[in-house]
């Protein structure tokens, strides 16, 4: 099984052996130790959308384009060979657009897999973001 989650919500410490960062930078108070850099964005690209220099749309575009360019089984094994419950894990709260959603949605779609948000469960999630459960919230979203 494979799940995403934030680095600041995974306090327990066996689940912190699990932790594969796919951030470009880690948190200086938790040893980081597993990492998938293929799957963080680019510098550029963070620091363009961060000083909107881009908008959501194209970080969703150009992070995807990115993704598209890799292989998802060989992900998939390389994620499995750090940790045999990887939680690929970056800085963003799950109330935020974030990439780990657009690598998870990749990985998903790719392989037919499910994978659960950290101490959520399955969630649906669409361009980055997780949708609500709520039928009529997700109509509104749309």
């Amino acid at each position: 099984m494979i799940y995403t989650g934030y680095f600041s919500k995974i306090k327990d410490f066996t689940d912190q052996k699990n932790i594969v960062s796919i951030s470009v930078s880690n948190p200086k108070w938790i040893y980081i130790d597993k990492m998938l850099k293929e799957l963080a964005p680019t510098y550029k690209l963070l620091n363009d959308f961060r000083n909107d220099k881009i908008t959501e749309s194209d970080y969703v575009k150009q992070f995807n384009d990115m993704l598209n360019k890799l292989d998802a089984k060989k992900i998939y094994n390389e994620l499995h060979a750090l940790s045999p419950n990887p939680i690929i894990t970056c800085h963003c709260g799950t109330k935020h657009f974030c990439h780990r959603h657009l690598v998870a949605e990749w990985l998903q779609t790719k392989l037919n897999i499910k994978i659960a948000e950290y101490k959520q469960g399955n969630i649906s999630r669409f361009e980055g973001r997780i949708v609500p459960s709520d039928n009529s919230t997700q109509l509104k979203l749309l």
